[in-house]
């Protein structure tokens, strides 16, 4: 499946790229890429098709290894582990769509004025092809690996590993670990570090939220 996949990025290259650079190029005074050997473009395109290969497969290998298993569990095994692969597919795609529609162009808004700052020399910006999509494909890995540790303290609670109590107990350096984390990846611009914040914070109290009402209105 993945190496289709890959062909089938490849062969669709033109859309993909344009979705990961229509603000670029409608922002920048060029309005094009370059690139300055003559086979970058070609192992470009490979290493986009690859990437978006990963992002897309990523649920996918999820739900495979959640298929493999599925004739050996018991009752309860499927259910935490269908609550898991739901819970995991759905914050991820929305989180795909955030950082695509929202977080990038805040990303390059904040970077690309700096072209227009200046009011004693020009600065002209020529995006380089290959350097600007690993810096997107960078800026998606880093976004997503935080998000891997919402769900892999998702899981920890549901084994067991982390109680209810501690979460609540604990919530102040929670927040203050993902503020920190949000100013790490995300632009240094005020409107996407209010919004990734609230995302993710949204995600922690609805999850506490909702095994609260679990464990405590139900049992009862």
């Amino acid at each position: 499946m993945g190496f289709l996949t890959i062909c089938m990025c490849y062969l669709k290259i033109e859309p993909i790229l344009y979705i990961l650079s229509k603000y670029l190029l409608t922002h920048i005074q060029s309005s094009k890429f370059f690139f300055s050997e003559i086979t970058q473009i070609f192992f470009s395109y490979i290493y986009i098709s690859i990437n978006t290969t990963i992002i897309i497969c990523i649920p996918f290998i999820l739900l495979n290894f959640f298929t493999y298993f599925l004739n050996s569990m018991f009752q309860f095994e499927f259910q935490i582990w269908k609550n898991i692969f739901f819970f995991f597919s759905f914050f991820y795609i929305n989180l795909i769509l955030i950082i695509t529609l929202k977080i990038i162009p805040e990303f390059l808004k904040f970077f690309l004025s700096f072209e227009a700052s200046t009011q004693y020399f020009p600065l002209y910006f020529e995006a380089k092809f290959e350097t600007y999509f690993k810096l997107i494909f960078n800026f998606y890995y880093s976004i997503l690996f935080f998000f891997q540790l919402l769900c892999i303290s998702y899981y920890c609670f549901m084994f067991n590993w982390i109680s209810l109590e501690f979460l609540i107990k604990k919530k102040k350096y929670i927040y203050l670990f993902i503020i920190f984390i949000i100013a790490g990846i995300s632009p240094p611009e005020i409107a996407s570090q209010i919004l990734l914040n609230f995302f993710f914070i949204s995600i922690f109290e609805f999850f506490i939220y909702f095994n609260f009402i679990k464990k405590y209105l139900f049992k009862i």
